[in-house]
């Protein structure tokens, strides 16, 4: 795992072997749940989706490329953001990427190259989804897109970032029959 994300407790990790991964081999992730509550939305599934989709779409560059999300708590997005970002207060979706640009895999690289985390809180999204009325599994969806998005690069510091960002994500889920998320906003 990530220095940030080791922060959280291993006490509810799956042990050795018992890892959740999804995605082809182009793009994997092993899925960490530690809030049972998740399994509503079947993040694995979620996960899974997003990662075939990123790869069919061209995201991901020539080599194999991993990443680890977790399926998480307010509390430890919370303390996540505060120490990482100064910021204490939970939030929907924090990425933490490698610092190796999956522009840097080659073609031909023995074993996946490390991307980085994404961690999600349960209910930052749950509340999201339901003051938008949307399905949480879309509003899940769309995050972890969001959060594996920054682990390629992508960013929305700037307007520029932020159009070639979100149409990167509206068309990616267009593909997976999730309508456009900004819509309205």
């Amino acid at each position: 795992m990530t220095e940030a994300l080791e922060a959280l407790s291993r006490a509810e990790l799956p042990e050795e072997g018992d890892d959740l991964l999804a995605g082809p081999a182009a793009f994997c992730a092993e899925i960490l749940i530690e809030d049972e509550r998740w399994h509503r939305c079947n993040p694995l599934d979620v996960a899974d989706s997003v990662l075939h989709a990123m790869v069919a779409g061209g995201l991901t560059g020539p080599g194999a490329a991993r990443s680890e999300i977790v399926f998480t708590t307010d509390d430890a997005i919370r303390s996540l953001n505060r120490t990482f970002r100064g910021k204490d207060a939970p939030t929907n979706v924090l990425a933490f990427p490698s610092g190796e640009a999956i522009s840097d895999v080659a073609a031909d690289a023995g074993s996946p190259h490390d991307l980085g985390s994404v961690a999600l809180a349960y209910d930052v999204m749950m509340r999201e989804a339901d003051e938008r009325g949307i399905p949480i599994e879309h509003h899940t969806t769309h995050l972890t897109l969001h959060g594996l998005l920054h682990l390629l690069g992508f960013d929305h510091m700037d307007e520029a970032e932020r159009l070639t960002m979100e149409a990167t994500e509206i068309e990616v889920l267009a593909g997976l029959g999730i309508p456009d998320p900004y819509l309205g906003s």
